[in-house]
C-alpha cells in the first residue's frame, strides 16, 4: 500500500505493483515538424523515455544515503557526500 509516495507494505510479499489502471490520463498529440538531421526528415522516438531514469536513480540514491552520484555509470568513486 502506498501512501503519498511512500511504501507502507512490510515486505515485498504484501506490495501491489502499480498498475496501468494507476497512470494518469494523457493525451498525445502528432507534431509533424521534419528534422533536418534525421534521413528524410525523420527524429528518433524510442529515446525520450529514457532520459530521466538515470537522475531519478541518482536522486533515489542520494535520498536513501545521503551520497550524491556524480558520474555516470556510477560507481563507489563517483560518490560524493555533500
Amino acid at each position: 500500500m502506498i501512501k503519498q509516495g511512500r511504501t507502507l507494505t512490510e515486505s515485498f510479499m504484501d506490495y501491489k505493483l502499480p498498475t496501468i489502471t494507476m497512470a494518469p490520463v494523457s493525451e498525445c498529440e502528432i507534431v509533424e515538424i521534419p528534422c533536418k538531421f534525421g534521413p528524410y526528415g525523420a527524429k528518433g522516438i524510442g529515446e525520450p523515455p529514457d532520459v530521466p531514469v538515470v537522475p531519478a536513480i541518482a536522486n533515489a540514491v542520494y535520498d536513501a544515503t545521503g551520497v550524491r552520484v556524480t558520474h555516470c555509470p556510477s560507481r563507489r568513486t563517483g560518490c560524493r557526500r555533500d
